[in-house]
């Protein structure tokens, strides 16, 4: 959050990227110093001049209503949502955002008459698995395996793309189920992980390992960047299309085969979110997003490509909904609902509901009051 970086005594910052591409030292001083550093990327946050605002779309299209919100604190709210448009929920921790988004509007039971699909966006993943991997999560490890299968005919094989599978007994290595390393559990000690002195931490036997597309092998190619998959499966349009997409989102440094329990909340968070998009139609899309601050923990570069995947929701006829505090994203919506003036007891008012550049004149509003200190 660069208002917090810009309090802070001393600056340490790594990159350029992330995954391969950061673990290098690109900036280290006072805010004066970092800003002054050629090599720092959080410096052009840090300036006034990186505010890109945008003219917001107009409703058109009808809208959702919240009558009498009564839950815990919120005091009798009638809240309009415009339908088609990227509308924000701003407020102070505790003013009822989350209530009126996830325990009253996302129960709706009218949301069907406008919505073919609800998709609920937060970025735990309690479900994800050490076995799901990003390859597995956007549906394109199958195609990989595929490819595998045939350079297996090829060699007169009697291997199948079902052998190529980490998951299925057949080709792995069953001392460690594919999974490439062991629980050791030592006496008096803690297991540690460690990897399968069977397979060496390559997952799969001998045989599978020995068939390979343009010089790699399966394990090979889960150990692969998305962008390093993307120029490898040339000429496959709908792998393709995925690993693009994946780029696009910022996660073209992840590897196909980490598993999902590794990632952190952001990085799940857009991965939903590209597999979402993977699936959407073009255009006329009856979808509806909730999500509840996804910006948690994103670098100002990362909400950049953030706000592009949402503004692509929005020009396929998604709706969307997001609670939200990060300014920068907050300059990027169409509406907002601000709920306030405080938290708990002092919060549950509907404070503004409207287009987001008339929040400015709402004189109890401490986001119009952020909103106006940075430059808006």
């Amino acid at each position: 959050d660069p208002s917090v970086i810009k309090e802070a005594d001393s600056i340490i910052e790594l990159g350029p990227g992330a995954g391969r591409h950061g673990g290098l030292l690109l900036a280290s001083g006072t805010i004066h110093e970092v800003k002054h550093t050629p090599s720092s990327l959080i410096s052009f946050y840090l300036q006034e001049q990186n505010k890109v605002l945008r003219i917001p779309r107009k409703p058109g299209y009808g809208y959702l209503q919240v009558k009498d919100a009564s839950l815990h604190n919120l005091k009798h709210l009638d809240v309009k949502f415009p339908l088609g448009l990227f509308t924000v929920v701003t407020g102070l921790s505790g003013s009822g955002k989350t209530t009126l988004v996830f325990d009253i509007l996302a129960k709706d039971p009218s949301l069907s008459k406008h919505f073919d699909e609800i998709l609920l966006i937060d970025q735990p993943l309690p479900w994800a698995m050490k076995r799901s991997t990003v390859a597995t999560f956007m549906d394109f490890y199958t195609p990989i395996r595929e490819v595998f299968a045939k350079e297996a005919i090829k060699n007169t094989s009697d291997l199948s793309a079902k052998s190529f599978s980490f998951n299925s007994p057949g080709g792995r290595c069953e001392r460690c189920e594919g999974l490439g390393t062991i629980t050791s559990n030592l006496l008096f000690f803690e297991g540690r992980t460690v990897p399968c002195p069977l397979c060496k931490g390559k997952q799969f036997n001998e045989k599978v390992l020995s068939v390979l597309y343009k010089g790699h092998s399966i394990h090979d190619i889960l150990q692969l960047t998305v962008e390093e998959a993307a120029l490898l499966f040339t000429g496959f349009w709908a792998l393709q299309q995925k690993l693009t997409i994946l780029q696009d989102v910022g996660l073209g440094y992840l590897e196909l085969g980490q598993t999902l329990p590794s990632l952190s909340g952001g990085e799940a968070q857009r991965l939903k979110l590209a597999k979402a998009l993977v699936k959407m139609p073009k255009e006329t899309s009856r979808t509806l997003f909730l999500m509840d601050e996804p910006t948690i923990g994103l670098h100002p570069q990362d909400v950049e490509h953030f706000n592009l995947l949402l503004q692509e929701f929005v020009r396929r006829g998604a709706t969307l909904i997001v609670v939200e505090h990060n300014l920068q994203l907050i300059r990027q919506a169409d509406w907002i609902v601000d709920l306030g003036p405080g938290g708990g007891d002092k919060g549950g008012k509907l404070l503004y509901a409207g287009p987001l550049p008339n929040i400015l004149d709402t004189k109890e509003s401490l986001t119009a009051r952020y909103l106006r200190t940075e430059g808006y």
